[in-house]
């Protein structure tokens, strides 16, 4: 039987890339995971936040507070840094 803990660093991780999948941001809330998994929100928050503490999810402050894979938010991030250099290139040489 799989533990708790695991269970919602899976989903953490599923819900995630389908956001990344479809260009939105990857964080997800502790209501999120645990609507989903029928699970306790406050015992979700619990293990959300040690997951984070042990470096597998980041953690986005502010209201509401959201996780991701840490992998996910990588690839966000590369994606969104591929877009603003071609962007660039695209402005150089249209002054040229």
């Amino acid at each position: 039987m799989a533990k708790r803990r695991d269970i919602i660093y899976e989903k953490v991780k599923e819900l995630s890339w389908e956001a990344v999948q479809k260009g939105q941001d990857p964080g997800v809330t502790a209501s999120d995971v645990a609507e989903s998994l029928q699970m306790d929100r406050g015992n979700v928050s619990k293990e959300m936040n040690l997951l984070a503490s042990d470096g597998l999810l980041v953690k986005y402050t502010g209201r509401p507070v959201k996780f991701a894979d840490k992998a996910a938010n990588g690839n966000k991030s590369r994606k969104k840094r591929f877009i603003q250099i071609s962007i660039w290139t695209e402005r150089a040489l249209s002054v040229m």
